[in-house]
């Protein structure tokens, strides 16, 4: 394992050599709170009653775990072996290519009808750091419980970044694939999820007490969902201002977290997201730990601000 502290902050992707298994990281963890996950199959029953029984944030929750992705690059690990790092991500666009350059060299799979799609995953920084690393990455869909084989994509650009690492660390990868089938299943899906989230904004937006609810992969292994709370001091920091309607900020909140949860889906139940599926409107994802304030920290993202 291995993360970067900053200012009392502490990554949270992982890093292990190649043929160490999730399992054997996750023993060794110190942060004791696997307790605190549940699985995509059974976390309707860690979900306080209050938003179980409202049918649209199950079926919110649901809909995101869908989207969610591990995330794999290969790196040097701190003794020089090859190692691989892992964090979480988020799909926020889906797109078809047509009669565009393969990102593929020579491509035979594409080339009568130079047709392919385009998935954007939304991460942080510190876990694909570079173009280079983008090239390298691949992400793994569908990795739900440990005999889920998933789907892979594979990365080839990054596409868009905020490059303070430990102040805004968020960034968009583009990743491929030549499935058309699973690219028309994930438009549907991100449609789904983005009236989803319209429709309990729109109920919670007067209402809501902080639940926040990370979904990601800890410690590279298969998808989990974790359920907490806003902080109470600095729960919520503006980083910087770019349009008149907008909140670039963080979040700090209480929800489980551990080495591999970076990049991971935060989602605040009431938050005002600005901007659905569009860049100057991206959500937030986790970044890393406050160990003073033992609590996690998520990227930047934006917030529309509510007169």
């Amino acid at each position: 394992m291995s993360s970067t502290t900053y200012r009392n902050y502490k990554t949270e992707e992982e890093v292990r050599e190649d043929g160490v298994e999730w399992q054997d990281s996750a023993s060794q963890c110190t942060k004791n709170n696997h307790h605190l996950y549940t699985t995509v199959a059974e976390f309707e029953s860690h979900l306080d009653p209050h938003y179980r029984s409202n049918h649209k944030i199950p079926r919110l929750i649901r809909h995101t775990a869908l989207l969610v992705v591990m995330i794999r690059t290969p790196c040097l690990g701190p003794n020089g072996a090859l190692s691989f790092r892992y964090g979480s991500g988020i799909i926020q666009r889906v797109r078809i290519e047509k009669r565009q350059e393969c990102p593929v060299k020579n491509c035979k799979t594409c080339s009568r009808n130079r047709e392919y799609g385009i998935i954007t995953v939304t991460t942080v920084l510190h876990v694909i750091t570079s173009q280079s690393d983008a090239e390298k990455t691949t992400a793994l869909l569908d990795f739900d419980d440990e005999n889920a084989k998933g789907r892979h994509l594979q990365g080839f650009k990054l596409q868009e970044t905020e490059k303070d690492a430990g102040e805004l660390d968020w960034c968009a990868v583009e990743f491929y694939t030549h499935d058309l089938v699973l690219v028309s299943e994930l438009k549907t899906k991100l449609a789904d999820y983005h009236k989803l989230q319209a429709e309990v904004y729109s109920e919670f937006k007067d209402k809501a007490n902080g639940l926040v609810i990370v979904v990601g992969h800890p410690h590279g292994g298969p998808k989990k969902i974790s359920f907490g709370e806003v902080g109470k001091e600095k729960g919520k920091e503006i980083k910087k201002d770019v349009r008149e309607q907008q909140e670039w900020c963080q979040y700090r909140y209480s929800t489980a977290t551990c080495p591999g949860s970076s990049g991971s889906t935060v989602y605040i139940l009431g938050q005002p997201l600005c901007g659905y599926g569009y860049w100057f409107g991206h959500g937030h994802n986790h970044s890393a730990f406050v160990e003073d304030a033992r609590c996690g920290s998520s990227s930047v993202g934006v917030d529309n601000v509510v007169r």
